[in-house]
């Protein structure tokens, strides 16, 4: 997150924007016409030109990658998707690109209209407000608000917002509606886009029913597990066998991570570019137990560091040190997402891509065995209200009630999945996320499954394709005795070694990735340190935070709901060896009040 700033209106209002920052190469400003502009702010890549580009009958502005599955291409940066333009005629400005999965931001217009969208997961974070003759989009709150103050607009703390977000529940780490806790600033779901008249300057968002779009049609449920296994293995495949890149894989003691090791596993040739890790901290010791075992009985190696200097040299890679944690942090997800991960280092380029079993939440059916009112029950009573008014809205534009059977599944895809397992794009701008597919989640859901009606812990696609591709593998115990696979469910799938499974498709790949640029523009950076967080280390910088956010809460009705979230943070955070992104939510939730006026 925090990678990028488009705005696109009346040439006056881009120009007040562009006066925010001090003249730097990040910020381009593009005439479009002569009343209207575009401004685009990203961290400079030497070997691309920075801001929007053209194509023969459109411009754009891109950010991220996309994979094609139909196509099967994958495009890298602006160059790649400028490569794919510039060799096609007759675009659909509207549905170009509303499938493609990936973490992209892609904007277009011609003369008449601009269209802004993200991939189909929304794994690339849009924010974005409106006003009469402006439209503003980042992946940054923090960054929104500063241009907000620029163009003299309020910036407000929505209470309701405010008061729902201290809901110390998995769900409450994210966003449970469109709006965000600063009024105004909203969030882009998926199935929906923006466009923007550039005559009329109005700005209208499209959707689409996402239970529709994520739809698929397979034969039989063996074939949806033969399809989706060959996207998967195909995608990861492309990257391994790319001289361009190197795999760091994160395995933990569950069945997500596992199943993408039994993939790795079935390509021998693909397992030589993967580096294993598996988190070794103390609270996570049952979950190192067992990926040990497995390293022992099936020949891989664990946090073992593979020697890729040559690449690295090759390539011009750059393990940068990130300057200031939590000013970085504060540009990146204060607001917008609660837990505090703090990252240290990261590539100058995407070469090494992360690859993990994320988002499989929403292919299991974490959620499908209750609705959001049956949640909702089980809600203390202080945020309750709050609580149930904000996901009641956030059901509306994904066209569920409360009570509907697959409520609750849909409102985590819509938000929390899109927002928690996107926090890679803190450090890199690609990631590999093979759940987040529309072939699996889509046959999850289909009626030829034979596991929608599932409850928490039972069988589900998940499994079926584990116990496909290495039924000795799934017979291995996980780190928590429920998410065992019993030997008699394991003997019942025998006919899937029936199965002919194929070898991976490798896709082509459009453009490079020294044409991508990790991190947050310098400029961003810079409008963080107006917090004036204090020279010191970490803890003491987010207990400044919240010390900061507590004396603004003194006479407001919003206290209440914070008071446990601030001794909390004062208690944990003054602890050794505690686990930051866990401890520091509470300090995440109270902080974020800082973003606006009460």
């Amino acid at each position: 997150m925090s990678n990028y700033l488009f705005a696109i209106g009346e040439r006056s209002k881009i120009d007040i924007l562009k006066s925010k920052y001090s003249y730097s190469k990040e910020v381009t400003v593009t005439e479009i016409s002569s009343n209207v502009s575009a401004l685009t702010v990203e961290k400079i890549v030497e070997t691309i030109f920075p801001g929007p580009l053209d194509s023969s009958n459109f411009s754009f502005y891109a950010k991220g990658f996309a994979i094609n599955n139909e196509a099967k291409h994958m495009y890298l940066g602006k160059k790649g998707f400028k490569i794919l333009f510039d060799n096609s005629d007759n675009f659909d400005l509207e549905t170009l690109g509303n499938e493609w999965e990936g973490a992209f931001t892609l904007a277009l217009w011609n003369s008449d209209r601009a269209f802004i969208k993200t991939d189909l997961y929304c794994m690339s974070t849009l924010l974005y407000f409106f006003e009469r003759d402006i439209m503003v989009c980042s992946d940054s709150l923090y960054v929104l608000t500063k241009m907000r103050e620029a163009l003299g607009l309020e910036c407000i703390i929505d209470k309701d917002v405010a008061s729902a977000k201290s809901w110390v529940y998995s769900l409450g780490n994210s966003p449970l509606c469109e709006n965000l806790v600063v009024k105004n600033i909203k969030l882009l779901l998926p199935g929906q886009h923006l466009s923007f008249d550039l005559k009329q300057f109005e700005t209208t968002v499209s959707s689409v029913n996402i239970k529709q779009l994520l739809s698929v049609n397979f034969e039989s449920y063996e074939e949806g597990l033969i399809q989706c296994y060959h996207t998967i293995s195909s995608i990861i495949a492309t990257f391994a066998k790319s001289p361009e890149f190197k795999i760091d894989f994160a395995l933990s003691g569950g069945i997500d991570s596992r199943l993408i090791l039994a993939t790795c596993l079935k390509d021998k040739e693909s397992m030589e570019s993967i580096q294993v890790k598996t988190n070794s901290h103390p609270s996570r010791l049952e979950d190192f137990q067992v990926v040990s075992t497995l390293s022992e009985k099936f020949g891989f190696d664990i946090n073992k560091q593979k020697d890729f200097t040559s690449f690295e040299s090759k390539h011009s890679l750059r393990l940068n040190s990130v300057p200031n944690q939590v000013e970085w942090w504060l540009v990146s997800n204060l607001g917008l997402y609660d837990m505090l991960y703090l990252p240290k280092h990261y590539w100058n380029h995407p070469a090494f891509i992360d690859l993990g079993g994320h988002g499989a939440e929403s292919v299991k059916g974490k959620y499908l065995w209750r609705n959001v009112d049956s949640l909702l029950k089980n809600v203390k009573d202080r945020v309750r209200f709050p609580v149930t008014k904000q996901i009641r809205k956030g059901l509306e534009p994904l066209n569920f009630q409360s009570s509907d059977r697959e409520s609750l599944q849909f409102h985590h895809l819509s938000y929390t999945c899109a927002v928690h397992n996107s926090r890679f794009i803190t450090r890199t701008n690609i990631a590999l996320r093979p759940f987040l597919t529309k072939q699996l989640f889509g046959l999850s859901k289909s009626s030829i499954s034979p596991h929608t009606h599932q409850y928490n812990y039972s069988p589900s696609v998940v499994h079926d394709l584990l116990i496909m591709l290495n039924p000795k593998l799934a017979a291995e115990p996980f780190a928590y005795g429920k998410k065992h696979i019993s030997e008699a469910y394991i003997k019942n799938k025998d006919s899937f070694s029936k199965l002919e499974i194929r070898d991976p498709k490798i896709y082509e790949i459009l453009g490079s990735v020294k044409d991508i640029a990790n991190g947050p523009p310098n400029v961003f950076l810079e409008l963080a340190k107006e917090f004036e967080i204090p020279v010191g280390s970490n803890v003491a910088s987010i207990l400044h935070l919240v010390q900061k956010a507590w004396e603004k809460l003194e006479s407001s009705s919003l206290k209440p709901y914070f008071e446990e979230h601030y001794k909390s943070s004062m208690n944990k955070l003054s602890k050794s060896n505690a686990y930051m992104p866990d401890i520091g939510i509470p300090a995440s939730k109270l902080s974020a009040i800082l973003l606006g006026d009460l």
